[in-house]
């Protein structure tokens, strides 16, 4: 193994980095839990360790990168430390799957809880639709209606909706 491969694997080393990581964000934006947030805490921790020991390959003297190129040494503790990183992306997906599927559940029961009384009530779903459409065209006349007397306001001294500029 030569200079080239140590650079060519740490370009694939950030590569897969950048990849999982992608791949965990939408877990993150949508789980918001204390949980979640040592995941990610531990998923800082093992990028910065990961370029930390790039960052001290790269600053070592040609003697030493040498000698690393020659063991592997350094490219099998590159692949330890992405991979550690790839499970930490997996966990936190996985622990963001398994968070959406219980809010899921958790929204499901309260949906039926909430039909289940509306119909020991007698209230049914067309009546409950026909009651927000009428509240909307309520909604609308009165916006409208507003809205065109704004519009038509006869001129007087008060000061009703005028802005001055001062």
């Amino acid at each position: 193994m030569n200079h080239q491969n140590v650079a060519e694997g740490l370009s694939e080393a950030l590569r897969d980095i950048s990849d999982s990581v992608a791949e965990s964000e939408q877990a993150v934006r949508l789980t918001n839990y204390d949980d979640m947030h040592n995941a990610i805490s531990s998923l800082y921790a093992n990028v910065f360790q990961f370029l930390a020991s790039a960052m001290k390959w790269y600053q070592a003297s040609a003697r030493k990168k040498i000698f690393d190129s020659l063991t592997e040494n350094f490219s099998d503790s590159l692949q330890g430390q992405v991979s550690k990183i790839q499970d930490t992306c997996n966990k936190i997906r996985r622990k963001g799957i398994s968070k959406t599927q219980v809010e899921i559940r958790r929204i499901s029961i309260s949906g039926q809880e909430t039909l289940e009384e509306q119909r020991k009530q007698g209230v049914s779903l067309e009546s409950i639709q026909q009651k927000m459409d009428a509240l909307g065209k309520s909604v609308n006349v009165n916006l409208r209606g507003n809205t065109q007397a704004w519009l038509h306001e006869e001129d007087d001294d008060s000061p009703k909706h005028h802005f001055s500029g001062k």
